[in-house]
């Protein structure tokens, strides 16, 4: 087999990274194998990207410390429907725990879960987005999105209505209902999903 760069050149090795052949004068040793002049410069290309983007930590803690607000943590990380339902479990245990002590303890460990998911999510993304070779790594919040004007509405509504009504009261019957709700539109799109 002939070198990839050279062929009037037996080769004597492959490229790990690419797998040319490559003969002696092409054959760059780098610990103990060889890589061409392509992929050493790709790589070397990338690790300077790395470095420069200082990837992923600043982000991830952002993201775990906007987390401190039910569901923050998912809208920092683009992920308006997980935080629609961490949101909405979250109060839930939280209600049900004038029910039973036993709530409280499921609350506050899924209080400390939302964070940890978050900073996890943020990582992973930003590591997905370094192998893409994406060098936007800065994650921003879409306030653009019509997910913040209806969640504006809601609170002025809630807000509107406890001069009026026991909102707490009112909650504690209707929750059960909006969880029932909030299921089956998952199943609604996990089935239109599986149509497409």
């Amino acid at each position: 087999m002939k070198c990839a760069y050279h062929t009037t050149t037996d080769s004597v090795q492959l490229c790990l990274a690419c797998n040319r052949p490559l003969c002696p004068a092409c054959a760059h040793q780098v610990r103990g194998s060889a890589y061409c002049e392509e992929c050493l410069v790709h790589g070397a290309e990338w690790a300077a990207t790395v470095r420069h983007l200082r990837v992923p930590k600043a982000v991830a803690n952002r993201a775990a410390l906007l987390a401190i607000i039910p569901g923050m943590g998912a809208v920092y990380n683009n992920q308006y429907f997980k935080a629609l339902v961490y949101l909405v479990i979250f109060f839930a245990l939280c209600l049900a725990a004038d029910i039973h002590g036993i709530f409280v303890f499921a609350a506050l460990s899924f209080y400390a879960f939302m964070m940890v998911d978050s900073y996890r999510t943020a990582e992973e993304i930003q590591r997905q987005r370094v192998q893409e070779g994406d060098s936007t790594l800065h994650q921003t919040i879409d306030v653009t999105s019509p997910l913040w004007g209806g969640l504006v509405i809601v609170l002025g509504l809630i807000l509107t209505l406890s001069n009026y009504i026991n909102i707490s009261e009112q909650i504690r019957r209707l929750w059960p209902l909006v969880i029932i709700l909030l299921g089956l539109f998952m199943v609604y799109r996990s089935v239109s999903g599986n149509k497409t």
